[in-house]
Parts: structure tokens; C-alpha cells; sequence
């Protein structure tokens, strides 16, 4: 009998890690095991989820998810639809935009809309290099090589977005497209053990992404941190009420009309919300809001009832498992793992090439000598591709080399672009110089010289120029009118030459 195919999603942060083991695919899926370990201060959570996996199916498939609190996201409008584009973009801004070392950005994306105007809007979402690294330390203890390492966002979005149609069932769950509508916005608020995560969403598309630091641990007894239900709560309120009006300044006014609450369900809570905020508030159990796609097998290993655990996130990444996943592994860990794979098909294949002669051959022992020798044959020409795959990834570094020159020309025509947009027509430029995309040198002439100060604080109201000054500016006479030589140096801002041409 065939292994069924195990999909294991992990859901880890600083205090907690959950486990989710879906078996089967599509229609035929269903939740076999949840577990779930608080970390402790000297405890380390590679060893605790090898714990909680032991006697568990055989994974084949990994998804791990980090915390929203543990990445930084932004939410950018790009010029263009292309997925390669948009990638090659997010990696810019994200390099010039976080507060990390260049050398030290991991980025992806998630789309959020695209217009016919050939713009998307995407949240971008970067972590350091250093918290990968130790969340995949931690799964390769466990024995586990994720596909993807992805933010909670993306499961949260998923589970909100697969729930049930209104009229569809006895749970009657509102599906947001058709109970949001154009223009009304929806907050949804995941309360887990270490901290809480909030979003906002117009339809299903999320505008507005922020964890914050009220998790269910500190209402626990024993916690260093702990507060009353009461304090909690009125914490709790007050941070959702901030990103609110921070929102509402962000979006002109925009406002939300309802909160939906899902995770650990905490007695009171959405009515003291609801009343807080004076907006329509609900809860939505995780496990019932998704079970017409995602079922509970009657024979699942599943933990005690507990009221300090969400598992939303976790459900939804299984549910958006097959899509795209936001990706944040390490470009030359996802190398690895392709060129694993080939390998794997490759001997498979030679195996299935023996077992073919084999049977041909009648099964003598002179046929299967000679398959041994196909065998061994193949193995060679394995060892011989290593050399042309060396090639190859040398002629990669040198098609990126050129890429990046490419994208260097197209950012020198945007350049160019704002300066015709912002140079007034009495004022000419007679020399253009441009040191390693950083510095730009304009020389030129002015038939009046009060433009010189309007062109200089032009350039400084452009979000492409920074350092702007002027080295000179010298009055001469020519046919019979006065004109003014100039020379003004200007610094080029990193990656905003992107911003200029999506905001526009």
C-alpha cells in the first residue's frame, strides 16, 4: 500500500511551537495530528520538536512560519504584473528600505492587487539572515528540510479567505469578498500564546499587517510578565485602537467597519472590543470555520482544549500549501534543494532503467549483469555531469552579472524621465555626467537666473535626488542677453527611482 503524502506545518515563535500533519491532497486532505510545546528560557526548540514529531507519519512535505514580530513588512505599489519583475523590485527596495546590512536581507513578496494600468501592489516582507538561520537549525535537528519558510500573514489570509460562503452550510460563515464589499474594510485579529496579530483587509486583500505584544501567555499564572484579565484586556484594546487611527492617517480617513476575532478565545473579549471600538465584533473558531475544506480525520491525535493557542495560521498554510508561497528561505538553500531533486529523479530513473532490462532480459544472470553495468554506467555519467553543472552555475553568475547592468540602464531612463519632467524649458542642460549610478553632474544655462534656485529645489523635492547642491554659477554675455553657466552635483537615492514611477 502507497505512503500517503504528509504535509507537516509548523508555526514557530519565540515562546511556542505548533505542528499540524495533513494527510492525503486536495479534497482528499484532512488533519491527522496537531501538537503544540511552549519553549522554555533554556530550552531549545529543535530538540522539543523532535519530541513532538516522534511516532508521527513519515513527512514528505515541510512549511514553516515565523512570526509576524519577527520580520519587517511594507506595503509597495510597483510598475509592473510580471512575477520576475516584481521579485528583481522587492529585492531592491528591500535592500535600500531595511535596517539590515545588503548582505544581510532575506525578501519576498505577496501580491496584493494589480491594476490595469500595469501597477501591483505587493507586501514586502524582510527578515535578517541570522533568524533564518537559526530557524532552519531547528528544523534540521528535527530531521526536517522545509520547502518554504513563510510569515503567519500568509496563513492568516488564507484561512480567512477559504471560509465558508454564506448559505453554504450549517456554519454560515460570511465569505469577506461578499460580505466586505468594495470600500468596506474588515480587521481580523488572531490571538495566539506570545503575541497577537492583526489585520486589515478590504475584501481579501490585506492593507495593513501588525503584531501586537498581548499574547494569551501573559494572562497565565507563572508567566514573568503576567497581568490580570482586565489589564490584559484594556492592553489589548489600546493597541488595536492605535493601529486604527494610524491606518485612518495612512488610508485618508478609511475606517474599519467590523473585527473578526479567531485563536485562543479569552471569555468577554469581543464584546468588550466591539464596545471599545464601536464597530460590529465576532468570533470564528479556526478548526469549524475551514472544515468543509480542511476536515478533522476521526482518527486525529489532537491536544487538550486550551484557550491560549491559535491555530488559524497554521490551518491556512495547509489550505495555501499547493499556491505560492511567500518564500524567505535563502536563495543558495533553495539551489540545494533543487539540484537534491534531480538527483533523486536521476538515480530513480536509472533504477527503473535496470528494473526494464531486467525484465526484458527475462531475469538470467547474465542479464543482470549487464543491467549492474547500465547501472554503473550511469552512475559515471552522474559523476560527469558535476563538471558541466559547475559550468553552469558560473554562466548563471555572469547572466545576473548582465541583468544587473540591464536594470542599471533602466534606472538611468528613469533618471532621465524626472529630469525631463522637472527641468524648466528656459534652463538647458549641456552636459549630463552620472559616476557609478550614485552621483549625477548636470551643467547647463539659464536665461534668467532666478530658475537656477527654483531647478535646485526641484531636484531636492524629487524623490530620486538627494545632496543636491551648486558648484557654481558663473554670468556671461551672449547675442546680446546675459546667460548664466552652472554646474549642480546631486546624490541618486537608492532603489527610489522605483518608487518614483509607481507612485505616479
Amino acid at each position: 500500500m502507497a505512503t500517503p503524502h504528509t504535509l507537516c506545518i509548523l508555526d514557530i515563535d519565540r515562546t511556542c511551537i505548533k505542528a499540524v500533519l495533513v494527510t492525503g491532497q486536495a479534497k482528499r486532505a484532512e488533519i491527522v495530528r496537531c501538537a503544540h510545546h511552549a519553549i522554555g528560557a533554556a530550552e531549545e526548540p529543535g530538540p522539543l520538536l523532535q519530541e513532538m514529531l516522534a511516532g508521527s507519519p513519515p513527512v514528505v512535505d515541510v512549511v514553516s512560519a515565523i512570526a509576524r514580530d519577527q520580520a519587517l513588512a511594507r506595503l509597495l505599489v510597483l510598475p509592473s504584473l510580471l512575477p520576475e519583475e516584481l521579485a528583481q523590485m522587492v529585492e531592491l527596495q528591500a535592500k535600500s528600505q531595511l535596517p539590515y546590512a545588503k548582505e544581510d536581507v532575506i525578501a519576498d513578496y505577496l501580491t496584493v492587487s494589480q491594476s490595469a494600468d500595469g501597477s501591483s501592489v505587493v507586501l514586502m516582507v524582510g527578515v535578517h539572515r541570522e533568524l533564518i538561520a537559526k530557524h532552519l537549525q531547528a528544523l534540521q535537528q528535527a530531521a526536517l528540510s522545509p520547502r518554504a519558510i513563510t510569515m503567519t500573514t500568509q496563513g492568516l489570509l488564507a484561512w480567512y479567505a477559504a471560509q465558508r460562503p454564506v448559505g453554504a452550510g450549517p456554519a454560515r460563515l460570511a465569505k469577506p469578498r461578499e460580505a466586505g464589499g468594495a470600500g468596506e474594510l474588515t480587521a481580523l485579529l488572531d490571538v495566539d500564546y506570545d503575541a497577537a496579530e492583526l489585520l486589515i483587509l478590504e475584501g481579501t486583500a490585506c492593507l495593513f499587517t501588525r503584531s501586537l505584544p498581548f499574547g494569551t501567555r501573559l494572562t497565565l499564572d507563572g508567566d514573568p510578565q503576567y497581568l490580570p484579565a482586565n489589564q490584559w484586556e484594556d492592553g489589548l484594546g489600546n493597541e488595536v485602537e492605535r493601529s486604527f487611527a494610524s491606518f485612518a492617517m495612512e488610508r485618508r480617513g478609511q475606517t474599519v467597519t467590523r473585527l473578526i476575532l479567531t485563536g485562543a478565545r479569552q471569555a468577554g473579549l469581543e464584546e468588550a472590543l466591539g464596545k471599545r471600538l464601536g464597530i460590529a465584533c465576532e468570533f470564528r473558531d479556526a478548526a469549524e470555520a475551514v472544515k468543509h475544506l480542511l476536515p478533522i480525520a476521526p482518527t486525529a491525535t489532537l491536544p487538550a482544549q486550551e484557550a491560549s493557542v491559535s491555530w488559524a495560521a497554521a490551518y491556512g498554510l495547509a489550505l495555501a500549501a499547493s499556491s505560492r508561497l511567500m518564500n524567505l528561505l535563502p536563495k543558495t538553500v533553495r539551489r540545494e534543494q533543487t539540484a537534491a531533486v534531480a538527483r533523486r529523479a536521476l538515480v530513480t530513473m536509472a533504477w527503473l532503467v535496470c528494473a526494464l532490462l531486467l525484465v526484458i532480459g527475462g531475469g538470467g544472470a547474465a542479464h543482470l549483469t549487464r543491467s549492474l553495468g547500465y547501472e554503473h554506467e550511469i552512475a559515471q555519467r552522474l559523476r560527469e555531469t558535476d563538471e558541466p553543472a559547475r559550468q553552469v552555475e558560473r554562466l548563471t553568475r555572469r547572466l545576473q552579472r548582465v541583468r544587473a547592468g540591464l536594470e542599471s540602464r533602466g534606472r538611468m531612463v528613469r533618471l532621465l524621465q524626472e529630469l525631463y519632467r522637472i527641468t524648466p524649458s528656459r534652463l538647458s542642460l549641456a552636459n549630463l555626467s552620472c559616476e557609478a549610478a550614485k552621483e549625477l553632474t548636470l551643467k547647463g544655462s539659464a536665461t534668467q537666473r532666478s530658475d537656477i534656485p527654483a531647478y535646485i529645489s526641484a531636484l531636492e523635492e524629487s524623490p530620486i535626488f538627494e545632496g543636491v547642491s551648486l558648484k557654481y554659477s558663473t554670468k556671461r554675455r551672449a547675442k546680446d542677453a546675459d546667460v548664466t553657466d552652472f554646474e549642480i552635483t546631486a546624490q541618486i537615492s537608492a532603489g527610489a527611482a522605483h518608487e518614483t514611477v509607481a507612485q505616479r
